[in-house]
C-alpha cells in the first residue's frame, strides 16, 4: 500500500529535470543566508519541493521534553522526528539526517532563526547536500504555517489527552500518533486522502 511506504526520489533523470526547472524559477532570487524564499517566490510549484522543521515542548506528567518534526510542505507528511530532553541541536540534526536518508532531499528548506537551525551542525548539512536555506521572519509564525498545525494537532489530539511517565512513554505513543497521521487520517485539504498516499503519488509521477 502507498501508506506503508517510504517513498524516495531515486531517478537520477527526473530528479535532474525536476531540479532544472525548479532552479530555473528561482534564478533571480538574491540568495543570502536568513532570506525567507518561500515569501519571496511563491509559486504552486513550490510546495512539491520544500520541507520544514520546527521545534515544540511537549509537557510530561513530570516536566516536559523537546520534540521536532521534519515535513513535506505539499503533503504535509511528516518525513521524520525526534525528541529530546535538552535544548541542543543535535536531535534537529538527527531527525534531518533521517529524513534525507530515506526520502532524498528537497530543493528548499524552511526553519525559524532558532540557534539549532542556524548553527553550523545543521547548516552544514544542508550545504553539503546543495539544499537551498529558506528562514522565517523574526516572530512570524505563519511562515511556517504548516508545521504550527502540526503541533495544534499532535498536542490537542495526543499530548493534552496524556500525562507521559517518562521520555520512553512519549516517544512510544508519539511514534503511534504520527504514523496515524500520516498514514489512516484523511486531509479534507488533500481531498480526502492521507499525507502519506500524496506524497508517494507526487515521487511516483516525478519517477515516471
Amino acid at each position: 500500500e502507498w501508506s506503508n511506504m517510504n517513498c524516495k526520489l531515486t531517478n537520477a533523470s527526473a530528479q535532474q529535470r525536476n531540479r532544472q526547472t525548479f532552479r530555473e524559477s528561482l534564478r533571480l532570487i538574491n540568495q543570502v543566508r536568513g532570506e525567507n524564499l518561500l515569501t519571496t517566490h511563491r509559486l504552486s510549484a513550490l510546495y512539491f519541493q520544500v520541507w520544514a522543521t520546527d521545534i515544540t515542548y511537549i509537557p510530561m506528567a513530570r516536566g516536559f521534553v523537546y520534540l521536532v518534526a521534519v515535513i513535506d510542505w505539499h503533503s504535509s507528511k511528516v518525513l521524520s522526528w525526534r525528541s529530546s530532553n535538552t535544548f541542543d541541536a543535535s536531535f534537529c540534526v538527527d531527525a534531518l539526517e533521517e529524513a534525507i536518508d530515506t526520502y532524498g532531499k528537497p530543493e528548499i528548506f524552511n526553519t525559524d532563526q532558532g540557534s539549532q537551525f542556524t548553527g553550523i551542525d545543521f547548516i552544514g548539512v544542508l550545504k553539503r547536500e546543495n539544499i537551498q536555506i529558506s528562514m522565517d521572519g523574526k516572530g512570524r509564525w505563519m511562515d511556517n504555517v504548516f508545521i504550527e498545525r502540526l503541533w495544534r494537532s499532535v498536542k490537542y489530539e495526543e499530548v493534552y489527552l496524556r500525562a507521559y511517565e517518562n521520555i520512553g512513554r512519549a516517544r512510544a505513543l508519539l511514534r503511534r500518533y504520527f504514523y496515524f497521521s500520516n498514514s489512516e487520517r484523511r486531509h479534507q485539504s488533500l481531498y480526502r486522502r492521507s499525507p502519506a498516499i500524496v506524497y508517494c503519488q507526487y515521487v511516483a509521477e516525478m519517477a515516471a
